[in-house]
């Protein structure tokens, strides 16, 4: 999977279009936190259900620290009218605006600004080779018959964050 994959599920999620064969089986989300450096796991039976719960992490009290995250998504954007969102966005991430622009849920639409990067700093889809990653790439030894649906890295060795989704066999 990759990032406009989980905006996608995202929407799926937002508009109640759940694909059944995303929602009977053991997901694990695992990262590294870079405000304290230490590591978490949430684990859920849906791809769905584990999503809304990565973007609970964003907005909770070790995240955003937000109490109403549709207030945090109009802070970020502002008075930006909707014909202006592209320019908002910017180039570098210009591409997933039709993906966002089908997030409603505020907590949902969060989680896919932090995936295209508008909270974070520069992270990188680690598509292959995911056991190399300097962060996670251990977490397939923790969870035996597991495989990585989709990881997302800062740059070592100063960055300390990492999100990883595993597929638990």
């Amino acid at each position: 999977m990759d990032v406009e994959d989980l905006l996608h599920r995202l929407a799926e999620a937002d508009s109640d279009r759940r694909r059944p064969e995303l929602c009977d089986g053991r997901y694990l989300l695992t990262y590294l936190s870079p405000d304290d450096g230490a590591g978490a796991e949430l684990a859920a039976s849906s791809l769905y259900d584990l999503l809304d719960e990565w973007a609970k992490v964003i907005t909770g009290p070790d995240g955003l620290d937000c109490d109403d995250p549709a207030e945090v998504t109009a802070d970020i954007r502002g008075e930006v009218p909707e014909l202006d969102y592209e320019d908002w966005l910017g180039d570098d991430v210009v591409g997933y605006a039709p993906a966002l622009r089908e997030l409603r849920s505020p907590v949902r639409r969060i989680l896919g600004y932090f995936l295209v990067g508008l909270f974070s700093g520069p992270m990188t889809v680690v598509e292959t080779d995911h056991r190399r990653d300097s962060y996670l790439g251990h977490a397939l030894e923790e969870h035996p018959g597991a495989r990585f649906l989709f990881l997302m890295s800062a740059d070592p060795p100063n960055q300390d964050e990492a999100w990883a989704i595993l597929e638990l066999g």
